[in-house]
């Protein structure tokens, strides 16, 4: 059993762990190699493998990239670090464009549950889609927009701000931040929020309508 510290000397049995002897406690080995790296203060050969390791049996691939990278620029020549680097990017590129298109079909569902006035259903698919990826743009704004219709006006402004954050310029999520400001009789805001929906988009067809407090 490995133990919960480590001298600089017992470094090399940590970094010459075979596989199976990773996989069975990625964590307790991560810490440990912590440890040793603030003893050293210095990366120890072998270390971003073993590192790397460790992060990509706890599913953490971008930071398992990251460490294969630098390992090979300590080791450019070492063959098993560039295996693994090219086989992590591969399952990267393949989930992210999952992810993509796993979000992009929640939004589509969500959609058509909100066009068939099935609200309930259509807040599970947006909010699904925002577990997937939580800066999405779209799922955000229809959040924000669901929630007017429903009256929730609090938490449909705490979207439309996220949403404006991610994009100033998204004119759906300003032309609900103007009615939710009527809401509220708040014409500070409304005024705000009118003038910025008017100068993203003069000829917009809601324009008359909602410049009329």
């Amino acid at each position: 059993m490995l133990e919960s510290s480590f001298t600089p000397a017992s470094s090399s049995n940590l970094l010459n762990l075979n596989f199976t002897e990773i996989k069975s406690s990625p964590e307790v080995i991560l810490r440990q190699l912590d440890q040793i790296h603030n003893q050293t203060q210095v990366p120890l050969r072998g270390e971003y493998l073993a590192r790397g390791l460790c992060l990509l049996v706890m599913s953490q691939l971008s930071k398992a990239i990251l460490s294969f990278e630098k390992g090979l620029v300590e080791d450019p020549h070492n063959e098993t670090l560039k295996a693994l680097l090219n086989k992590s990017y591969l399952t990267y590129n393949y989930q992210l464009q999952h992810s993509k298109e796993t979000v992009a079909n929640l939004i589509e569902l969500g959609v058509k549950q909100y066009t068939q006035r099935n609200l309930s259903n259509a807040e599970k698919f947006f909010l699904q889609a925002l577990s997937v990826a939580p800066q999405n743009e779209a799922a955000i704004v229809n959040l924000g927009r669901l929630y007017y219709d429903m009256q929730r006006y609090e938490e449909s402004l705490n979207y439309l701000q996220q949403a404006i954050e991610i994009a100033p310029n998204n004119t759906e999520a300003w032309i609900i931040v103007v009615l939710i400001a009527k809401q509220f009789n708040d014409r500070k805001t409304w005024q705000a929020a009118i003038n910025h929906v008017k100068s993203l988009n003069p000829v917009h067809p809601q324009i008359q309508e909602l410049d009329n407090w």
